[in-house]
């Protein structure tokens, strides 16, 4: 039992470094997982864990195993390796969270790995941000979207935020001894100041709708279901209001509406007459065109590297030569 309770301080400890590091230093996350290897070993031999597939770890495998099956079919040896190795989280993830132990884990550790290092995310930020404002004649938008995080893209550094934000509660809710209220409600502040400092859309409806479920969810166990249906009905007039009155996310909006209207009259138009540069809801309109098209024609997809050349084709068929150039993938679509 001590034997146990020892390996489970290593274990809890690990999972914090890794949290930290994917923070701050997401690169290394490869050598983290050479790391848990010979932890790994050790703990299925003293059977502290035990191998269990779920579902879902079974899907993101399954979907790599469709990247390797389709690099038989690559015309780019070298790309389809590149992709092989972008996606080999799909195949690491799974595998380190399939070793599932076979004692209640302490979670304490690993909460308070990922909330420092998105504290330290902060800090990082706000040096880059202040060294962009320094150097350049940008100002004060070195301190927003990209220029303020330049680690990782502000929309996944929001939902790192996110979460980081909500295990700050919860660690104040479960009485951890490092979270008293006081520095649970200054850490928030910090959070949501660098949240609504990502200035990313998507980021944002992500924590709106992470609020909004966490604030149903209460409702409905505290005051019963009329009340949380009443909630249901008002919380798109609150996320309307949110984009309505917030400047930034007001001219996102009316920029996307602008051009999908556009692109919704008239699609062969749309594409015909905007050239690069673009904005990047014009971008995205032209590129899920392009995409859907390769889709029609490959609906068994176009081979593991090979997606680059045939995009181009796509496009210079489109008469967008020039957006061709820049290389740019569907991936949000």
């Amino acid at each position: 039992m001590e034997n146990s309770h020892s390996f489970g301080k290593w274990y809890s400890a690990y999972l914090a470094l890794f949290l930290l590091l994917l923070m701050l230093a997401p690169k290394l996350t490869a050598v983290l997982f050479l790391a848990f290897v010979p932890l790994a070993f050790f703990g299925i031999k003293q059977k502290y864990f035990q191998f269990k597939l779920h579902i879902v770890p079974i899907l993101f495998v399954l979907t790599y195993l469709m990247y390797a099956f389709y690099t038989t079919f690559t015309r780019h040896g070298d790309i389809a390796a590149n992709y092989l190795e972008y996606k080999l989280s799909f195949l690491l993830f799974p595998i380190l969270f399939s070793f599932v132990p076979r004692y209640k884990v302490n979670v304490q550790l690993p909460i308070l790995g990922l909330i420092v290092g998105c504290l330290y995310l902060v800090i990082a930020g706000f040096i880059g941000s202040y060294m962009c404002d320094c150097r350049t004649v940008y100002g004060i938008s070195c301190y927003l979207s990209s220029r303020f995080s330049w680690i990782h893209h502000p929309s996944y550094t929001t939902v790192y935020y996110t979460c980081a934000l909500f295990l700050v509660w919860y660690s104040n809710r479960m009485r951890f001894k490092w979270m008293p209220t006081w520095l649970a409600i200054f850490v928030s502040l910090i959070f949501v100041l660098a949240i609504g400092l990502c200035m990313s859309l998507a980021g944002m409806l992500f924590f709106v709708l992470a609020c909004a479920v966490c604030i149903l969810v209460l409702l409905y166990y505290r005051w019963g279901k009329w009340l949380a249906l009443g909630y249901l009905v008002v919380s798109p007039l609150l996320l309307f209001g949110l984009i309505k009155f917030t400047p930034q996310l007001q001219s996102e909006w009316n920029g996307a509406k602008k051009y999908a209207d556009e692109y919704v009259s008239d699609p062969e138009g749309f594409i015909r007459n905007k050239k690069f540069p673009m904005s990047g809801s014009e971008v995205r309109l032209v590129m899920w065109s392009a995409a859907y098209k390769v889709f029609s024609d490959y609906p068994l997809g176009v081979g593991t590297g090979n997606v680059d050349e045939v995009l181009t084709n796509y496009l210079n068929q489109l008469d967008q030569r020039e957006l061709a150039k820049q290389n740019y993938n569907p991936h949000n679509q």
